[in-house]
């Protein structure tokens, strides 16, 4: 499996970033302007490398965050062992959320997909 390349090559609303200090720009303009979310999170690499692959398409955690629909997730891939940063990052946007039935008081069940770097 090939890893991502670049933390801010990414493409949101038609828009690829090279650079840092442009993805950065975008971004605040992004939080300010569409009453969505920007959530950045750590991940363990096992789960990382599964929804980079494709295979898992779902993200289960703790709604402390108030969590919508539309929102984007910037996880953040760690150790699974010591939860050092790799270095590695992918964005998501979440696509439905489900919380209630079958899931533990607090806590929801995001269908996430992967934003595809160009």
């Amino acid at each position: 499996m090939n890893r991502l390349d670049g933390l801010y090559i990414l493409n949101l609303d038609e828009k690829i970033f090279n650079r840092k200090d442009d993805y950065m720009r975008y971004r605040r303009e992004f939080k300010e302007g569409r009453g969505m979310k920007v959530h950045e999170l750590k991940i363990y690499s096992k789960y990382f490398i599964d929804i980079a692959s494709g295979i898992k398409n779902f993200e289960i955690r703790k709604n402390d965050r108030d969590f919508k629909k539309g929102d984007f997730l910037h996880l953040k891939e760690v150790e699974n062992e010591t939860t050092n940063y790799t270095g590695f990052g992918m964005f998501v946007k979440v696509d439905y959320i489900h919380e209630g039935l079958g899931m533990q008081e607090g806590y929801v069940c995001m269908a996430i997909h992967r934003i595809e770097m160009s």
